[in-house]
């Protein structure tokens, strides 16, 4: 259970520095409500981010019957997920983050949080493939 935490760990570390850095989401008003806001959307684009990346990899896994789902799936479901997050977090906060690009800041926010996890190796990179992989029949 470690796994998921870190990657939410790393969804929300990074969403902070995408809104704090302005890369298609920035924060506007008094530090407090800034550090409160910009905090408190992040928790929430680092949820949307691993629960809807990982439920769209579980679920492709289930319904086409993959051992993996491949980069193809799995990453474009963490960017759209991620996206989600930082649409939802803008309408909550709508005084305070402002998302001028969602497509930039979800890519700039999973590139920072998946290239945080591949360095440490929480994030497998070998033995993982681009193309979903079926899983072999058994008797």
């Amino acid at each position: 259970m470690m796994h998921p935490l870190k990657v939410f760990i790393f969804f929300v570390v990074a969403s902070l520095v995408t809104m704090f850095a302005g890369v298609g989401a920035s924060l506007s008003g008094d530090l407090a409500w800034q550090s409160m806001s910009g905090l408190v959307s992040a928790l929430m684009v680092g949820a949307f981010a691993l629960g809807g990346g990982m439920g769209i990899t579980i679920f492709s896994r289930g319904a086409f019957g993959l051992m993996q789902t491949g980069r193809i799936i799995q990453w474009p479901a963490f960017i759209g997920s991620t996206w989600v997050g930082f649409t939802l977090a803008a309408w909550l906060f709508a005084g305070t983050l402002a998302v001028t690009s969602g497509l930039l800041a979800s890519l700039f926010t999973f590139g920072l949080a998946f290239g945080w996890g591949y360095l440490r190796k929480e994030i497998p990179w070998k033995g993982r493939t681009w193309l979903p992989m079926k899983m072999p029949n058994r008797k």
